[in-house]
């Protein structure tokens, strides 16, 4: 489980307008995953000002994506010129993914705003070893790790950089003792710094709990024969019970090792994966890199090329307009690259969130390759209910979307029930790409039928007539429809 730090500023206003939380169903963390518990009981007892109080919780986290875009432009200019910090700031803000995700409730905008922010900050600190900069380093760093605890790995990554950076290379003066003694002292009191705001975010919950204390539900670290196999059962064993380090204090909240025990329990147990129509339990090791390839636009995969070119074979030229030309060429291919990523970003938008480029066909045909949070997470129910008020002859039989615990009548959205699950049925249905490809294959005979229309790019929207119906449960082998069923219905 994430640290809590974006979800306690997205909640930070909702103190303010009297919410109600029954926290009847909050349990250890180290059996059950609690959120969705909890979620449900919020969602119960604000019913009727729910989609209210997530808007004032999206707004909040809006300040993170604005800390992205600061960052971005500021290094940048710092390191080549103002041009290239808008090139890095326009690349920042038109981004599908920073436009799908800063309107989220999730961490991943926050932990990289954040990171990114803590990096930029520690590389000041490495040119000018101040401890005013120190400072701001290890109070970024222990923001960053309160949003994702993946960043917990700058706490070895930044002593191995600050060693890289003072190594001397040819033709440079060795450093003397005194000033690496000096800047030694600062990066440990900035890690120290990092690591008391850790603990503080939690209260100090848990904090020197001794090692052997805990009891891990991952095989890593629990590593007996008790760990656990599947959510929900009782908590494994500890591998460093008995030994020497399980006497030593962990100088970190229990919740926040647990969490990173949770996570890598997950892991190990394997979570299913979608990938071109295919589902695998432990998914494939290239599964981010193609999600990468085709997420990204290719203006900005066309940017870094050229990037690259530039880095590789750029020279100093005369002044000739046949050597001018060598650094134009670049310039022009660059503008036009940054035109094409923007432009290719702002069609899909604002189902920024579905957006996949042109190598698949635009977000239309994305579903066929990525699902769950690449496609959808419900975010188009308000466009359902704008379509539907558009064509008042389509009254739901039945809804199937991605946010279950959310009622869509809510949203003002009517429906009778839930999709049939043995074959087509004549009637109105709206189905989320994640249902059509369902891992259990229970709405996969939506592909065999044409929408008639859609709500973003991951809600369909169909009209299955009784003859529809008839054809696809014949190519399908299965049983007819009753004969009460007719084309009424």
């Amino acid at each position: 489980m994430n640290p809590p730090l974006v979800r306690l500023v997205a909640t930070a206003p909702l103190s303010l307008l009297k919410t109600e939380l029954d926290c009847g169903n909050a349990v250890d963390s180290t059996t059950v995953r609690p959120e969705w518990l909890l979620y449900h009981d919020f969602v119960r007892a604000n019913s009727t000002r729910v989609l209210s109080l997530h808007k004032w919780a999206r707004w909040s986290c809006i300040p993170f994506a604005l800390l992205g875009g600061y960052v971005c432009f500021r290094w940048a200019s710092e390191l080549y010129g103002t041009c290239a910090g808008g090139l890095a700031l326009t690349l920042w803000c038109f981004s599908p993914n920073v436009l799908a995700h800063g309107q989220l409730i999730t961490p991943d905008v926050g932990a990289t705003a954040l990171g990114i922010a803590a990096a930029y900050s520690f590389w000041h600190w490495l040119k000018e070893p101040m401890r005013e900069n120190a400072a701001l380093a290890g109070l970024l760093l222990g923001l960053a790790e309160l949003a994702r605890t993946t960043w917990i790995v700058l706490f070895l990554l930044w002593p191995v950089l600050w060693i890289v950076w003072r190594c001397p290379f040819q033709g440079e003066r060795p450093s003397l003792r005194k000033t690496w003694r000096r800047e030694a002292a600062q990066l440990a009191s900035l890690l120290l710094w990092a690591l008391f705001l850790i603990n503080l975010g939690y209260g100090f919950e848990g904090s020197f709990q001794r090692l052997a204390d805990y009891r891990f539900v991952s095989h890593t670290l629990g590593g007996g024969p008790n760990a656990t196999a599947e959510h929900g059962t009782s908590p494994g064993s500890n591998r460093f019970a008995g030994t020497y380090l399980g006497g030593l204090p962990v100088p970190l909240p229990r919740s926040y090792v647990m969490g990173i025990d949770r996570q890598q329990g997950d892991f190990e147990r394997g979570l299913w994966s979608y990938l071109r129509g295919e589902w695998r339990l432990h998914g494939w090791w290239y599964y981010y890199l193609y999600a990468l390839a085709i997420k990204e636009p290719l203006g900005t995969w066309l940017l870094l090329l050229v990037t690259i070119g530039i880095a590789l074979f750029a020279r100093r030229y005369g002044s000739s307009w046949r050597d001018e030309s060598m650094l134009l060429l670049p310039m022009l291919v660059a503008a036009a690259a940054l035109s094409w990523s923007v432009s290719s970003s702002l069609w899909a938008y604002p189902h920024s969130l579905s957006y996949f480029n042109e190598l698949v066909g635009g977000p239309a045909n994305g579903h066929f390759h990525l699902l769950h949070s690449n496609t959808d997470w419900g975010q188009d129910l308000f466009y359902l209910k704008a379509w539907l008020e558009k064509h008042p002859e389509a009254r739901l039989v039945g809804l199937e979307y991605d946010m279950p615990l959310l009622d869509p009548k809510l949203a003002g959205i009517d429906y009778l029930g839930s999709i049939p699950e043995d074959g087509p049925r004549p009637g109105w249905y709206a189905v989320s790409v994640n249902a059509i490809h369902d891992r259990l294959g229970r709405f996969e005979y939506f592909l065999r039928l044409q929408p008639v229309g859609t709500a973003g790019y991951s809600i369909y929207v169909y009209h299955v007539t009784l003859d529809e119906a008839r054809r696809v449960r014949t190519e399908l082998g299965l049983p007819p429809l009753p004969v009460s069923v007719d084309a009424a219905r």
